[in-house]
């Protein structure tokens, strides 16, 4: 997983590649790109695979492409027609590959993108602590992980609560990955890292786009400071 989709960390490719490489220089190396993908510089040669989705990029959903270095040799799951180049059979969804391929056109000219969305995720924690001076940042530092994804728990309100409580103030976020949004359970992945289950019950994860203007992320820190204020009241018995 090139980027985690709960925290924003960011696997070191370039070192567990070489590692691989080493130790078994037979082995094909996968990246689950779904995170990363335009939005985190990446080096395809030090791979053999690679996976990317359309609606990560805004581009249209239900679309999503595989990268294979040249050399590798797929066994199709699907046999019939032969499209895909014999690899995956079936009618091909050609509006929507054709929007996928002008959403990453339109990322990938994005000016500075990387940049921008780093300085957008240091303005959202910035005001957020301001808004909330007991927030904390569950994951790597600000810099170190992924510019568009923020994991951070709010002491003493259940993520869940809070999430619908900004939710009713149009500002939209999760408490986990959309892999588990039917799950009731703590996130494992939080929960891996050696945190309190009472600070992962507190966590909501806000993601970013090259597209966030300012005046949202301070909007966003303006409601959540106010929402929190009143349900941090509240005590569960």
């Amino acid at each position: 997983m090139q980027v985690n989709n709960e925290t924003g960390a960011l696997a070191d490719i370039p070192r567990l590649s070489a590692l691989v490489r080493e130790k078994a220089p037979t082995a094909l190396i996968h990246v689950d790109g779904v995170q990363g993908f335009l939005r985190v510089p990446f080096d395809a040669r030090l791979i053999d695979l690679y996976t990317m989705s359309s609606h990560k990029i805004h581009g249209p959903k239900g679309v999503g492409a595989l990268y294979v270095r040249p050399g590798v040799r797929l066994i199709p799951r699907q046999l019939g027609g032969g499209q895909e180049g014999a690899l995956r059979s079936g009618t091909e969804n050609t509006p929507g590959i054709a929007g996928f391929r002008e959403a990453a056109r339109e990322m990938k000219a994005m000016p500075d993108r990387f940049q921008h969305m780093m300085e957008k995720k240091k303005l959202l924690w910035a005001l957020f602590q301001q808004a909330v001076p007991a927030a904390q940042l569950n994951g790597p530092s600000i810099e170190e992980g992924a510019p568009h994804i923020i994991n951070i728990s709010f002491p003493g309100v259940r993520g869940e609560v809070m999430l619908h409580a900004l939710e009713g103030a149009r500002v939209y976020c999760s408490t986990g990955s959309a892999c588990s949004s039917k799950k009731r359970h703590l996130s494992p992945v939080l929960l891996a890292m050696g945190l309190d289950p009472d600070r992962v019950e507190a966590a909501l994860r806000f993601s970013l786009s090259p597209l966030t203007q300012d005046d949202e992320i301070r909007y966003a820190a303006d409601q959540l400071g106010a929402i929190y204020a009143t349900l941090s009241r509240f005590k569960r018995r």
